[in-house]
């Protein structure tokens, strides 16, 4: 548990910059970093990154797709038309080298991983954008991070044996109260520094909601990493492993907040001060 919350606290030092900086084209550049890492490793898991006529398109697609993004989610459709096209292009003129099964696997899991990732961007460059990408990632990594601390004080009944052994069910509901507080917090805190007018009672209803994309989007990556007998899919950070160990969860949350964040109008969480 040390070097786990030791690495925690050095990678979210060493994120921060980017954070910060997140109304440019850095941006851009740290999620194409990880989008093109967690595809790599996704492929890794399932076997197939030497079939080189798939895997260097979808790692192409993934890092290529954050950063031509400048904020417009039409941007992910028309990329996702696209690579579909060449990946079923490459899949005709393969002479049966890859199987349809194969294809449609890599296109996927990279249409999901790197489109999810993406839409970082794409919510970064909306008004209060700032605010809905700490909101992500608070409750992306709020749900984690509390669902590992209640498992370890309180946890004794299975919430997925057969896909994650150590998930408890105490964790998760200790991970949906502590993520909603979370959130109600910052909308508290963005409220006091008048950053913008935060509505407290969405707020709490998006972190209950979030959590429940993030704990899912956990089990998701639990999935295939049960499915290919891997513990982890990597070992970049001691105590986490891969980068998708790290950003399963936020896959998840940012399935909802797209969603949210192209309507503003039905579920304003932040509102610019005039």
């Amino acid at each position: 548990m040390k070097t786990r919350s030791i690495t925690a606290a050095i990678a979210f030092l060493c994120f921060l910059p980017f954070l910060i900086f997140s109304d440019g084209f850095l941006w851009n550049v740290a999620v194409a970093i990880i989008s093109g890492v967690c595809m790599f490793e996704i492929l890794c898991c399932i076997k197939i990154p030497t079939a080189y006529g798939l895997s260097i398109p979808a790692i192409l697609y993934a890092i290529t797709l954050p950063l031509l993004c400048q904020g417009l989610s039409s941007t992910l459709s028309n990329g996702a038309t696209l690579f579909l096209f060449l990946m079923f292009t490459i899949g005709v003129f393969s002479k049966n080298r890859y199987h349809t099964s194969q294809i449609t696997l890599v296109s996927a899991l990279c249409l999901f991983l790197t489109n999810a990732l993406t839409s970082l961007v794409v919510i970064r460059r909306q008004e209060c954008g700032i605010l809905m990408l700490i909101l992500v990632l608070i409750i992306a990594w709020g749900s984690d991070t509390s669902a590992y601390v209640c498992g370890r004080l309180f946890g004794t009944r299975k919430l997925a044996p057969e896909l994650s052994p150590k998930k408890t069910v105490e964790g998760s509901i200790g991970s949906v109260i502590i993520t909603v507080i979370l959130c109600v917090v910052f909308g508290l805190i963005v409220n006091a520094f008048s950053l913008a007018q935060a509505d407290i009672g969405l707020l709490a209803l998006i972190g209950l909601i979030g959590n429940l994309f993030a704990q899912m989007g956990d089990l998701i990556a639990s999935l295939f990493k049960r499915h290919y007998s891997i513990k982890d899919f990597g070992t970049v950070f001691p105590g986490h492993g891969g980068f998708l160990d790290r950003f399963d969860s936020v896959v998840g949350v940012c399935v909802l907040m797209l969603m949210v964040s192209s309507r503003p109008e039905l579920l304003p969480l932040f509102t610019v001060i005039a």
